[in-house]
């Protein structure tokens, strides 16, 4: 791969627009050399990247922290759920300190701001392991709530306080379990929901098959319509006298069982009876 581009002082136009020079890998090698125009004083830098080609790739987890039967969608995808759930977390936590905690909830929103929590990138970032790890090592800091007027207006209620980081990463770990066992219960119920959703459909395309008039709702004859409907009332008829018939025969079997106990129980008594009179 050769990108080559040329500037002016300070200023750098690049001739391949999609290429990311962040982006490139530390093996990518780069080549600076100036040259003078004979006509103009200006200086031009001529830039070219070779690359051993291994271009730039989002580096997942090491395989000691990830399930040797995960492939690397499912990797990938994991951690920017994760990552998503932190968001969440963190977006709870600053609505809870927007009334009990002015001073905290601008320290986390500018926190927040400085430290995004990527959708793209390594790992780390991707997940939100990053944003926590800063959170951790950070030392307690001191804060004010910047009201945006001017000092003179500024209650005197309003001092610096202390924020302990590593509190905060704390608060945020604890609020993302939370929501990651509720959303483990709402996911749950999936599998009963696209049971549903086809049952409803299918309900719906039945109804828009044969409206109240008996005239079908596609593209066809009004005697097609006529003999589709008929024939499903013939079926339906079917399977109700179907039912009838069925139960009929199952009190008659329950009614014939109960027969034959009670003449058997009362062939016991009658026995019973002979005995007792043979005795006497």
């Amino acid at each position: 791969m050769l990108i080559s581009a040329c500037s002016s002082h300070t200023s750098m136009t690049t001739t391949h627009p999609k290429i990311n020079l962040g982006k490139l890998r530390d093996t990518t090698r780069v080549r600076f050399s100036t040259k003078r125009l004979n006509s103009s004083k200006r200086s031009y830098i001529h830039l070219s990247v070779y690359s051993e080609g291994k271009e730039f790739r989002r580096k997942g987890r090491p395989a000691w922290k990830r399930s040797p039967d995960d492939t690397p969608l499912r990797d990938g995808n994991r951690d920017r759920l994760t990552g998503m759930l932190t968001k969440r977390a963190v977006s709870t936590l600053m609505y809870y300190t927007m009334e009990t905690n002015q001073n905290l909830h601008h320290w986390i929103k500018k926190y927040y701001k400085e430290n995004p929590i990527p959708e793209e990138g390594n790992w780390e970032d991707v997940s939100g392991e990053t944003f926590l790890r800063n959170l951790l090592t950070r030392s307690i800091e001191a804060t004010k709530h910047p009201f945006g007027i001017d000092p003179m207006y500024v209650p005197k209620s309003n001092v610096e306080i202390g924020v302990d980081p590593r509190s905060v990463a704390s608060r945020i770990m604890d609020i993302r379990q939370v929501l990651a066992k509720e959303w483990i219960e709402d996911l749950a119920s999936l599998s009963e929901e696209n049971g549903i959703l086809l049952k409803e459909s299918f309900m719906a395309s039945l109804e828009k098959t044969f409206d109240s008039d008996g005239e079908s709702s596609i593209d066809e004859d009004d005697e097609i319509s006529g003999v589709l409907k008929e024939e499903w009332e013939a079926r339906i008829e079917k399977l109700n006298v179907a039912g009838v018939n069925i139960k009929e025969q199952v009190e008659e079997q329950v009614k014939e069982i109960v027969r034959d106990e009670v003449d058997v129980e009362f062939k016991k008594i009658i026995e019973k009876n002979k005995e007792v009179d043979t005795e006497l």
